[in-house]
């Protein structure tokens, strides 16, 4: 697992539906997260910063599988 240790920064997305160490999801702030029955962790929007790098509200899904 891993992400940005400095607020305000970007995502950073690749190609969606295709797995890559690469990507991160961008800082945000009141964002949902779960630990599905396989103990992966799922994170679903917020208020943050996306690749676009305009803040605002967020409407994606990330998937961390340890």
């Amino acid at each position: 697992m891993s992400g940005a240790k400095l607020m305000n920064q970007n995502g950073v997305y690749g190609t969606q539906g295709i797995l890559g160490p690469g990507n991160i999801p961008g800082a945000r702030a009141q964002a949902c997260h779960w630990v599905d029955a396989n103990g992966d962790l799922w994170l679903f929007g917020g208020f943050g910063v996306p690749a676009s790098g305009t803040e605002g509200n967020m409407n994606d899904l990330w998937m961390y599988m340890p």
